[in-house]
């Protein structure tokens, strides 16, 4: 009797086993990255026109979103990258033009790097 009580609660070990090792295996079970819906960015640019004071541009990134990462990061990124002198986007992102529907007069763009990706429609066209 002893023993058979053993081999139940050892099969039932095992069941549970696979369950939670099959639970893994299935794609998109885990590790899925919450996407963040975060609105506008104002973003204030101060262009150097030769002049002593240089000219201040305010500009608007619309319909952020963030996969992967918070949304003040996001900022945090899009402030980076269009306050930026060099013509290669910060903290080694890839930036291509996405394919979402962006406000009128807003070009959609996606920046991605080991996971994360930010989405978002910047002025332009």
């Amino acid at each position: 009797m002893k023993a058979r009580r053993k081999w139940n609660a050892l099969a039932a070990t095992a069941g549970v086993s696979a369950l939670i090792a099959v639970a893994a295996l299935v794609p998109g079970a885990q590790g899925a990255a919450v996407v963040h819906r975060c609105g506008n960015k104002p973003i204030t640019l101060e262009i150097e026109t030769g002049e002593a004071k240089p000219e201040i541009v305010k500009m608007t990134v619309k319909s952020i979103t963030a996969q992967g990462l918070t949304c003040s990061a996001a900022f945090k990124f899009l402030t980076l990258l269009y306050k930026d002198k060099t013509s290669t986007p910060p903290e080694h992102f890839k930036c291509t033009s996405a394919h979402f529907k962006a406000p009128r007069g807003y070009v959609p763009e996606a920046c991605t790097h080991k996971g994360t990706k930010i989405q978002f429609a910047a002025q332009g066209g």
